[in-house]
């Protein structure tokens, strides 16, 4: 019998990689139909990981063994269940709304960016790979926004960049300042290291703008 934690790892690295799977289909117009046939499957994995996964499993990187980068917590576990049911029910009525959409492919590429993007965010375990997930979901998002086409969703698109990219800069400069301070990457040991008012009111600002 496979090893459940084995297995809840894998789990772990397919549910953020299917989304991004999915994604070169789009492009191919054979493939188009079976993409979006399977877009509501884009969460999928992420819900079962939420639900069954091992508790506490870890993946580490190739070139660091002993660094994690993606994980399974419990505070995870519940995020990571509360939004892949979001996504889920979005991908379904996604997929029949945009039914004649001349954008429809735009959309939907967008869309599984920043699926992936939300996953990694919530599934990481170090500082790069939480920021990474975090701006590729705030830049995809803009896409998204600006899905409608006309000149009110382009405006609207362009102050949710500017806002985005702010807010991206303030954590990457909070993040500096702990990760300097802690001499760690890791977010689990930032969390337990001594805390630093100035990254913290970053932080804040900055969470603060991409909630907005």
């Amino acid at each position: 019998m496979p090893d459940p934690t084995t297995l809840s790892r894998w789990l772990l690295v397919a549910a953020l990689a299917w989304p991004l799977v999915l994604l070169p289909s789009l492009w191919v117009r054979r493939l188009q139909p079976v993409a979006r046939l399977l877009l509501p499957t884009a969460p999928a994995l992420a819900v079962v990981l939420a639900l069954w996964g091992y508790p506490d499993v870890s993946v580490t990187s190739p070139w660091q063994p002993q660094h994690v980068v993606l994980g399974l917590d419990l505070t995870a576990r519940a995020f990571l269940g509360l939004t892949s049911v979001l996504w889920t029910a979005c991908a379904w009525y996604a997929r029949t709304s945009l039914e004649g959409d001349e954008h429809r492919t735009r959309f939907e590429v967008f869309f599984l960016l920043a699926l992936a993007g939300n996953l990694a965010l919530i599934l990481a375990q170090d500082v790069p790979a939480f920021y990474a997930g975090y701006v590729l979901m705030g830049f995809a998002s803009s896409g998204l926004v600006a899905h409608r086409g006309d000149a009110a969703a382009r405006r609207a698109a362009r102050l949710y960049v500017s806002l985005a990219v702010l807010g991206e800069v303030l954590l990457f400069v909070g993040f500096a300042y702990m990760v300097s301070g802690a001499g760690t990457t890791s977010l689990p040991a930032l969390q337990r290291a001594a805390p630093v008012p100035v990254a913290q009111v970053l932080l804040l600002v900055g969470f603060g703008i991409k909630a907005g």
